[in-house]
């Protein structure tokens, strides 16, 4: 199955959105971690922490209330794929 923006489901959408922005996240973080401090393993968990927080909150957060809103029928221009 291929995973697009407008395949999937509201869940599988904001999770593939969600692991972009950890993608951005992690490597923005890390550089700027590495850059101050020169430390490998510090930039890494840094940067991972950061990964992890925007991954769950943009897809376990924003997936689990539009798949809700989505089933109860209640869906919005500004959902992740709103099943019409």
């Amino acid at each position: 199955m291929k995973l697009t923006m407008n395949s999937g489901g509201p869940v599988a959408t904001a999770f593939l959105r969600g692991f972009y922005g950890a993608a951005l996240g992690f490597a923005g973080t890390f550089l700027m971690t590495y850059g101050q401090t020169d430390d490998m393993k510090s930039s890494l968990i840094v940067a991972g922490t950061a990964a992890c927080i925007a991954l769950g909150w943009r897809a376990g957060g924003e997936g689990a209330f539009d798949n809700k809103r989505n089933n109860a029928g209640d869906t919005r221009a500004s959902d992740v794929t709103p099943n019409m």
